[in-house]
């Protein structure tokens, strides 16, 4: 770890310096003894060095996932959630790009418009874009209470032309699975939203 070579080898100069010389003062004749400044100083500064040089390391290597990050993390993956079931037939229509703003608008309280909608479709069109992929690889950044909302954003998305075709139904299986739920949990919430939106 760095720092910690400097610390040790400036806290033995250190306490070195001050045993010389609290030794030399108890044995000295007549009141004169020998203080071990050079080690005494060069020690402390030494190890102070390492200390600061251990608590930039700490620092600059802490992970940095703050909520901000943590709640712009959710908010992609609930764009993608939506638009991965509109690609499930092969494109997104303009009536669904107007049913996903409306459904962010109502989840998550802003504004996302068709513009930004339309480019994150496109980037994932022609990327080949893997919903379930992207959902485990950002899984540790999404917030544990925004993961129910990725799943029903997807579904409303998918219930908003009136019916759930085989394709939406399967990608809303992968974003339960990509999100940590069981076969039998997404199976439940996708019921309760049936019951909901009935």
């Amino acid at each position: 770890m760095p720092g910690n070579f400097n610390m040790f080898i400036g806290g033995l100069a250190f306490i070195a310096g001050l045993t010389l010389t609290a030794i030399s003062w108890i044995v000295a004749p007549g009141g004169y003894y020998i203080v071990a400044y050079g080690a005494i100083g060069l020690g402390a500064i030494q190890f102070l060095i390492g200390l600061s040089q251990f608590i930039w390391n700490k620092v600059s290597h802490t992970p940095r996932s703050t909520e901000g990050n943590r709640a712009e993390a959710s908010g992609k993956a609930i764009l993608q959630a939506m638009l991965a079931t509109c690609i499930a037939d092969g494109n997104v229509q303009d009536d669904e790009v107007k049913a996903i703003a409306t459904i962010a608008k109502q989840l998550l309280g802003t504004e996302v418009n068709s513009e930004t909608i339309k480019n994150t479709a496109r980037s994932m069109l022609s990327n080949k874009f893997d919903i379930g992929m992207a959902l485990t690889g950002s899984q540790s950044m999404i917030l544990p209470s925004q993961k129910p909302l990725i799943l029903k954003a997807a579904y409303l998305v998918a219930a908003s032309d009136g019916e759930i075709d085989q394709s939406e139904s399967d990608i809303l299986t992968i974003v339960g699975i990509s999100l940590g739920m069981t076969i039998d949990e997404i199976a439940c919430a996708l019921n309760e939203l049936n019951e909901s939106k009935a």
